[in-house]
């Protein structure tokens, strides 16, 4: 690599620097990721079969909110009954590492599409969405 650019020399020296330590930035771990997903089948599936349990006790922890905020005609046992629910999947969900990371990934790109269609700007589109792959 030859650069006379000052631009090119600083960040082809950042790239030195970096492999010489064996360093990754944030394109090399998602590249890293990607990659491991193509060429191992079996740790693909495992990762869809934690994503999918991830996000149906999230969906289920949703469904309980709904059921106890929407219905005000529910009976004291089985709002008690539900609220049990809600307590058990929420203690399911605080130890799953994905479900925490899912949550806070989904808050960042709510934010992100937010702020998009407010300046006319989306950036990231349903098909951008790396959980839809």
């Amino acid at each position: 690599m030859s650069a006379t650019d000052v631009k090119d020399i600083i960040f082809y020296g950042y790239l030195y620097q970096e492999k010489k330590c064996f360093g990754l930035d944030y394109n090399d771990l998602l590249i890293l990721t990607l990659h491991i997903f193509e060429t191992n089948p079996e740790i693909r599936e495992k990762f869809r079969k934690i994503q999918k349990e991830g996000l149906r006790l999230l969906a289920q922890r949703d469904n309980f909110k709904a059921q106890l905020e929407d219905d005000e005609n529910l009976s004291e046992e089985k709002r008690n009954q539900i609220q049990g629910e809600l307590e058990k999947v929420e203690r399911l969900i605080k130890n799953d590492t994905f479900c925490y990371l899912t949550e806070r990934m989904w808050g960042v790109r709510k934010n992100i599409l937010s702020h998009g269609i407010a300046t006319g700007n989306a950036g990231i589109s349903e098909k951008d969405d790396l959980t839809k792959r």
